[in-house]
């Protein structure tokens, strides 16, 4: 059953007894089948190993020298409810096995202990000592588990809650930056109404100075067009008056005379007109139909 061992189990064993023989033989045993296994050879030297090395399990005669088993035990189980505890013993007296069962003995073997008894119990113990061992770094894995996810919420929490500020901030500045640009563009459109403003009064101011230099630089044109039609008018008068002073003058020459007369002022009286159009501001002017072709022939 022994050599079955190939990996031994994963405990650690402190061995407590004061005769050589027995202590040997059992060391011999233990050590094929356990991990690490401390020999003692008194209660006093057990205690000592104990609080060194905090072995799993403990396996201790009760008769010994210096300290016996069950005083060692009993200080043992003072610091440690859970290290599991047999005794070995070739008495049969109840008193020893009641008051371990008051400290909190585990087990019980009578020598001489027979080998499978020993490793069935020791295995027994060990499945026990490695499942609490196990629980013990599940629940270590499980709190640092737990943790590590807290320290995940709180941070994720803070990564949510900057980033809340740093939208509410952003959400902000983009408002106040549109309140701006509406601001701008308010500005901007009547900024740009007043310079348009300013273009067409200035434009207008353009046409009209350009129209009285056009003026200035027709006036003598429109000198000579008003002289013949005055010419005409004062040749006619003087045709009338020198028919008037021969007695030769007629009802019918009289009438054709008056309507030359007539239409000459006429002609006058339209350039005058269209002088005084052309040279005023007709920005409101009243705005009528016209014929083309008298407006060419008579600029002809």
């Amino acid at each position: 059953m022994i050599d079955r061992y190939v990996d031994k189990l994963d405990i650690t064993v402190l061995f407590v007894e004061d005769e050589d023989v027995l202590r040997a033989i059992y060391e011999r045993i233990l050590n094929k089948f356990v991990k690490t296994l401390f020999v003692a050879e008194n209660g006093k030297e057990g205690l000592e190993k104990y609080k060194e090395c905090q072995p799993d399990l403990i396996i201790t005669d009760i008769q010994m020298p210096v300290m016996d088993g069950l005083e060692m035990i009993e200080m043992i189980r003072g610091s440690d409810q859970n290290v599991r505890i047999v005794i070995l013993s070739a008495y049969g007296e109840t008193e020893y096995f009641m008051d371990a069962i008051k400290i909190g003995v585990n087990s019980f073997l009578l020598k001489p202990v027979e080998t499978k008894k020993l490793i069935a119990l020791v295995e027994d113990l060990a499945k026990g000592i490695l499942l609490e061992r196990e629980l013990i770094e599940q629940e270590l894995k499980r709190r640092l588990a737990e943790e590590n996810l807290r320290k995940l919420n709180e941070e994720l929490e803070k990564r949510i809650d900057d980033r809340t500020k740093d939208l509410q901030h952003e959400i902000k500045e983009r408002i106040q930056a549109e309140n701006e640009l509406k601001e701008l563009n308010l500005n901007l459109e009547k900024r740009v109404k007043e310079e348009l403003k300013k273009r067409q009064e200035q434009q207008r101011l353009l046409i009209q100075k350009s129209k009285l230099e056009s003026m200035g630089e027709l006036s003598a044109g429109i000198a000579h067009e008003i002289n013949q039609p005055l010419g005409g008018i004062s040749m006619g008068l003087d045709n009338i008056l020198f028919k008037m002073s021969l007695g030769e003058i007629t009802d019918h020459y009289l009438t054709s005379k008056l309507e030359a007369l007539f239409h000459d002022i006429d002609r006058i009286r339209q350039i005058i007109n269209h002088v005084r159009v052309f040279s005023r501001d007709q920005q409101s002017g009243l705005v009528e139909t016209f014929q083309l072709n008298e407006v060419i022939k008579s600029a002809v």
